[in-house]
């Protein structure tokens, strides 16, 4: 991978969103990204498209099975307060095992608890007791190891049907472990032989995101981003998240909370480069036929800050409102 960083600005204060100019990336990643036409670059899509396509809730997105705290304060708040009721849905034997510390973490602020619910089969999950179930709940906590086994267990299944009805009541989805990524309608997952493939999600997220596995980062920032490219339309940001970061969705923003940075990786105006452009110290084959991308966006978000899911535009820390003089 090659890459090009012509302007890099204070680590203090722009670090949240250092645009890397040029980022070669093998010609496969750019088979659904958009080509330029007559020399012009395509852009974002339709505003409005997107923006009715926003959930009326928030979706918080943890990379750990450990919930920050100010991300389950955010939640709550997004919630409508620290006294409202809060369930798990345990997805699996692994997600059943986390979803006692998960409420927990919430519990500690004064959050009321709702339930545990475990799903461990199909049948489980298309019990038609769901909707009854998360009915009171504003905040679900969707625990789950395997991102693959939570998508063959919840896909069209009653399970699915009431979290996406605690997200249009305004509520909150919260995703922990390997496996939230599944709350997207496609996630990037570690496929056969370890390579990463593009997987069916349950679609809560907004359309226009691809999280990808917290376990893709282990392999370094270059990969990453590599993995981030495939098949990432114009419409897509990728989406990848430290173990100690969450990230909130809501309305149209995405904020970041607790340790650690979250990537984004924008490809709307990605177009192919010439094969001889392409170098890289890691083992990513390219194919004489497959040209790399460039002009890929990356933003880099620390702890506090954010990114307009509409302008794509990144945001500062949240202002703290004035005081008068002697309050």
């Amino acid at each position: 991978m090659v890459l090009n960083l012509q302007r890099l600005g204070s680590v203090t204060s722009e670090l949240s969103s250092h645009l890397i100019r040029s980022i070669a990336l093998p010609g496969e990643l750019l088979r659904q990204l958009p080509r330029r036409r007559r020399g012009q670059r395509t852009g974002a899509p339709d505003r409005r498209d997107l923006q009715a396509a926003l959930p009326a809730g928030a979706i918080l997105w943890v990379g750990s099975e450990t919930i920050p705290d100010d991300a389950v304060v955010a939640a709550l708040r997004r919630a409508g307060g620290r006294q409202e009721p809060v369930a798990a849905v345990g997805v699996g034997e692994a997600g059943a095992a986390m979803a006692p510390a998960a409420l927990r973490q919430f519990a500690r602020y004064g959050a009321r608890v709702a339930g545990e619910f475990p799903v461990r089969s199909r049948a489980e999950a298309e019990d038609p007791g769901w909707p009854e179930r998360l009915r009171g709940a504003r905040v679900a906590i969707l625990c789950a190891g395997d991102p693959g086994e939570a998508r063959d267990l919840l896909l069209g299944s009653s399970c699915q049907a009431a979290l996406r009805e605690v997200l249009a009541a305004g509520g909150v989805v919260c995703g922990i472990g390997e496996g939230g990524i599944v709350l997207g309608r496609q996630f990037l997952a570690p496929g056969p032989e370890g390579r990463p493939q593009l997987e069916e999600g349950l679609g809560l997220m907004p359309p226009l995101l691809l999280p990808a596995a917290p376990s893709l980062s282990r392999w370094g920032a270059g990969k990453l981003l590599a993995a981030l490219g495939i098949r990432l339309g114009r419409e897509y940001l990728g989406l990848a998240v430290d173990a100690g970061a969450a990230v909130l969705l809501a309305e149209d923003e995405v904020r970041v909370l607790g340790e650690g940075a979250v990537i984004v990786l924008d490809g709307r105006d990605a177009l192919p480069g010439p094969v001889d452009s392409f170098r890289t110290p890691v083992e990513v084959p390219v194919a004489a036929d497959d040209p790399p991308a460039l002009d890929l966006r990356a933003h880099v978000l620390l702890a506090g800050y954010g990114l307009n899911l509409l302008s794509r535009r990144p945001l500062g820390p949240p202002r703290p409102p004035l005081q008068a003089a002697g309050d």
